[in-house]
């Protein structure tokens, strides 16, 4: 992937298009959880479908990542938080 994931971040509209985009072109059978996250209502905890991993931890729900996911992410590959369901992605600051 030539573009990180790290580069969508944000939680506004066109990062998130950004980030759907990104996740579907490495995982197209992703687009059912997917749709179903992002329905979710936004003023709710549970709003995003993305959270990025801060500190080895999902940064929605904090939940520890074991390392062979976080290695993934790190790769640039999306993974799924055991705890919430969101996508996660590795983010560099």
């Amino acid at each position: 992937m030539s573009r990180g994931i790290q580069d969508s971040a944000n939680s506004d509209e066109s990062s998130v298009k950004r980030l759907c985009e990104q996740l579907l072109d490495q995982q197209p059978q992703a687009q059912v959880l997917l749709e179903r996250l992002l329905s979710r209502p936004a003023g709710r905890k549970e709003g995003n479908a993305f959270a990025a991993i801060r500190m080895g931890r999902c940064s929605a729900c904090h939940l520890n990542v074991a390392a062979v996911r976080l290695q993934q992410a790190k790769s640039g590959e999306f993974i799924n938080c055991a705890s919430c369901a969101r996508f996660l992605y590795f983010e560099t600051r």
